[in-house]
């Protein structure tokens, strides 16, 4: 094997090997489109009720910061706050 192929070829692996610990590292990525797709849980919002207590219930084990920027991102929220009868789907 020539030198640069070799070359070439340690790049792949390196590229794969990083790949693979980033999928490891974060779980997110295990779920892939198909379930970004499919159907959500709704919540409607009750008097009293933060994103943050939304996350605290509905995250499990995931980070509630995390949540909170996936559900604000799914609901297309912004920086706004939630309002008590509004619908939020659940990521």
């Amino acid at each position: 094997m020539s030198p640069n192929k070799r070359s070439a070829a340690r790049i792949a692996g390196v590229a794969l090997g990083a790949g693979l610990l980033v999928g490891l590292v974060n779980p997110s990525l295990w779920a892939g489109s198909a379930a970004a797709t499919g159907p959500r849980l709704t919540h409607v919002v009750a008097p009293g009720e933060t994103l943050w207590s939304l996350a605290e219930r509905h995250a499990g084990r995931q980070d509630p910061r995390d949540y909170i920027y996936d559900l604000e991102k799914l609901n297309n929220l912004g920086p706004r706050p939630i309002y008590p009868g509004e619908r939020l789907l659940l990521p």
